[in-house]
């Protein structure tokens, strides 16, 4: 009897419909915003500088299997070929790839379709920004997480790339994820997980080789914590004791993640130099006997990875052109990443940022402290450190953790309406920018026009405008008598751009370019902002520009057209 009283459930309740519709809105909500917003700079910047060298690379990759030449530069030998895989299968596959005998020529073509190429690596980033956000406080954390990451101008700006940026971000955040798991856990799984995606990390830029420093000064953080709790009276004994094991999941972090970054190129090694034989810079510096030694060591073959990263840090000591505030220097400024933040980082969320700490103040995980500290320590690094200030994107890595945090805020009614405030803030922020998120200034500034005073380099121009220009000319054919100045890795007629070109890169070779403005004979002249008021160029030349106003400018700001009347006969003929 008592079995015919059993009341059956029904397999599909009211709770779970409400579970599936939330889980939907919150996941595949995020994602069809992001995937709508992602399609306009993809398909309206032109080719930004790096995105030809890898591009290229990745052709000649594919066909001959050639990949050495990236190391040279000082780069990773897998990022770009994780992002171009997807898009050179397809042209494989629909023997569309046996008609690209001339890939830069075909550029305007296949770029689109190798940026959406890489969209999966973003999309896997989302996943994680959600994943972890969910984790600490919840599925409307998700859900917020998920909308700041999609909207978010400068994760919209350099994820529509095929640059090191959007793989380095997003493997960044698996480690620190698992990294927050270990410490709340101490299991070792999540230990071994965190080297893992430590070493995809690396494998995609070399910033990530801060990750076990930065672990290491986490688990210190942690240990000081622990210390000041229980004994702070018995003096520093006790944490000195926590230093051994401390050292010991640091060693053990930075093992899996170098084997990680072995197994995923391959093994490939490659010497450090190029040259066998002699070596005549060796012999002018030491004894033959020394000089013998060290050629042994530049011809002994080194993992490719290594390699690149002992080239790369070659160029960061080198320095490199930048421009902050006016001013040009090869050395960089401490202060560099601060005003950056400050200008390019939308007012909705670093009010957000000022918010979290007082509206949320318990510290329920690990990552409550562990994010803003390590995020304050990477910034500090990147402050001291870098000699090569080239944008706000070197700060990205730590964005999508910065988010996870942020997302805390909805564990109270106070900190769910600052969310919602954020979120509405940041959308008006977002649709007044797109689709030119890659030039994309804070209203405290005044967006690009007033952004260019304050970081003229790749923050607002990085040869992405040829589209706009081309389009220009379309609309209003007198512009089709110009003359350009372009700041770039691929000739402006590969585009279509009417009338002459001078193509200007990274380079010091200036001597294709006119020695007067009065050489030229067209009736306007259009300037990179790079070169008109950045640091590329020749600055004798182009530095006159800054005090005249152009007469149009391309919608993202990164060209400004000048008439030539108007420079000529401004006397700035020198």
């Amino acid at each position: 009897m008592n079995g015919m009283n059993k009341v059956r459930r029904p397999w599909f309740s009211s709770n779970k419909l409400w579970y599936l519709l939330r889980t939907c809105l919150i996941v595949i909500g995020p994602m069809a915003i992001g995937l709508a917003l992602m399609a306009g700079p993809i398909r309206r910047n032109s080719a930004t500088y790096d995105e030809v060298v890898y591009f290229r690379l990745a052709m000649d990759w594919w066909k001959s299997g050639s990949d050495q030449a990236i190391s040279r530069m000082g780069s990773p030998v897998t990022f770009w070929k994780w992002q171009a895989l997807p898009a050179l299968v397809w042209l494989e596959a629909s023997g569309q790839m046996i008609k690209t005998n001339d890939p830069i020529g075909q550029l305007p073509e296949l770029l689109p379709c190798f940026r959406f190429s890489a969209l999966w690596i973003w999309l896997v980033g989302l996943f994680g920004t959600q994943f972890w956000a969910n984790r600490l406080s919840g599925p409307w954390a998700a859900g917020f997480a998920g909308i700041v990451y999609v909207m978010g101008p400068n994760l919209i700006a350099h994820g529509s790339l095929i640059t090191m940026e959007c793989p380095l971000w997003v493997f960044w955040t698996f480690s620190f994820l698992a990294i927050c798991e270990y410490m709340s856990h101490h299991s070792w799984k999540w230990l071994l997980l965190a080297g893992v995606f430590g070493g995809m990390a690396f494998s995609m830029k070399f910033t990530a080789v801060l990750i076990p420093f930065l672990f290491l000064a986490g688990l210190g953080f942690e240990n000081s914590l622990k210390w000041i709790a229980k004994s702070p009276q018995k003096g520093v004994g006790p944490w000195a004791r926590m230093l051994p094991g401390s050292i010991l999941v640091f060693g053990i972090f930075t093992l899996v993640m170098i084997l990680t970054n072995l197994l995923i190129t391959g093994f490939a090694t490659i010497p450090l130099s190029e040259q066998t034989g002699d070596h005549p810079w060796l012999a002018r510096r030491f004894s033959e006997q020394w000089a013998e030694r060290f050629s042994r060591i530049l011809e002994m073959p080194l993992p490719v990875d290594w390699v690149g990263f002992l080239t790369q840090l070659r160029h960061q000591q080198s320095g490199g052109p930048g421009y902050l505030l006016g001013e040009i220097s090869n050395s960089g400024w401490r202060d560099y990443y601060l005003v950056a933040i400050g200008v390019k980082v939308p007012m909705a969320i670093l009010s957000g940022i000022v918010l979290r700490p007082i509206l949320i103040r318990d510290r329920r995980h690990v990552a409550d402290w562990l994010i803003p500290a390590l995020s304050l320590l990477f910034l500090a690094v990147a402050c001291a450190g870098s000699k090569r200030n080239y944008g706000f994107r070197y700060l990205l890595p730590v964005a999508p953790m910065m988010i996870v945090w942020l997302s805390g805020l909805v564990r109270t009614g106070a900190g769910r309406i600052a969310s919602l405030l954020i979120l509405a803030g940041l959308a008006g922020t977002t649709l007044r920018a797109h689709p030119w998120e890659l030039t994309y200034f804070n209203e405290f500034i005044g967006g690009p026009e007033m952004g260019r005073k304050v970081l003229a380099d790749s923050n607002l121009d990085w040869g992405q405008g040829l589209l706009e220009l081309k389009e220009m000319q379309s609309v209003e054919p007198e512009f089709r008598r110009m003359t350009l100045f372009y700041f770039g890795d691929v000739a402006p007629s590969v585009y279509g751009l009417a009338g002459e070109s001078f193509r200007i890169d990274a380079s010091d070779q200036f001597d294709h370019l006119p020695k007067r403005w009065q050489e030229i004979e067209s009736d306007y002249i259009a300037v990179s902002t790079s070169l008109s008021d950045g640091p590329w160029g020749p600055l004798a030349f182009f530095k006159p520009l800054r005090t005249l106003a152009p007469i149009a400018t391309t919608p993202d700001g990164s060209i400004r057209i000048y008439e030539s009347m108007q420079i000529q006969g401004a006397g700035l003929q020198e």
